[in-house]
């Protein structure tokens, strides 16, 4: 009797594992089905423009803006420019107005996807010109490489901002840090980002 209570446990855990990591699987290709036709444009941008630019599609954290900057020359490659926030909410009304639109692609850059209502809470704009990585004392090693970043304070609002240097530029990322997202969270999204831009 005990043998087969044995072999029952054993096959449960397995079930459960199982399923686990297919739920997890299910959560990631949703995930990609959402941005798909994002993930699809960034694409593009590597033929066209070169360089090394990336979508990272974070599980936690949703993408509520992402815009091509304008080149101060025409023969630059763009930087493009991610927001994600804690979450995502409608559509904000000045998007969704033609004249608006065009103004902001004008003085800004192109208008990839939204801009979504939400807490920001990182910025990460990829440089194809330039490395992203700062100068400082204070570094997080993370996994095993070490991530200067800086501590400001602007207008009221504390920010850290770090980067990563890649063979074609490199990424600059700015954080917001709130009671909602501290340096902890920072450091962790970093970790995220470092795996899915290398």
């Amino acid at each position: 009797m005990k043998k087969y209570l044995s072999i029952l446990m054993i096959l449960t855990i397995l079930l459960v594992g199982c399923s686990t990591t297919d739920s997890s699987s299910n959560s990631d290709d949703s995930l990609k089905g959402e941005y798909l036709e994002l993930v699809k444009q960034v694409e593009e941008f590597n033929h066209q423009y070169g360089g090394n630019y990336a979508l990272p599609l974070s599980p936690d954290y949703p993408i509520l803006h992402v815009y091509l900057a304008n080149p101060p020359l025409e023969t630059m490659s763009p930087d493009m420019v991610i927001h994600y926030g804690l979450s995502k909410e409608e559509l904000r009304p000045h998007f969704q107005d033609e004249a608006f639109i065009k103004s902001y692609e004008e003085s800004t850059g192109r208008i990839i996807y939204g801009y979504y209502e939400g807490d920001m809470i990182a910025e990460l704009s990829y440089y194809p010109q330039k490395h992203g990585e700062v100068s400082s004392k204070d570094v997080w090693v993370i996994d095993g490489r070490d991530i200067p970043y800086k501590v400001m304070n602007v207008e009221g609002e504390k920010l850290i901002i770090t980067g990563i240097n890649l063979e074609k530029g490199g990424y600059r990322i700015e954080y917001h840090i709130s009671d909602l997202f501290g340096e902890d969270e920072a450091k962790e999204l970093t970790r995220f980002f470092l795996k899915e831009i290398n």
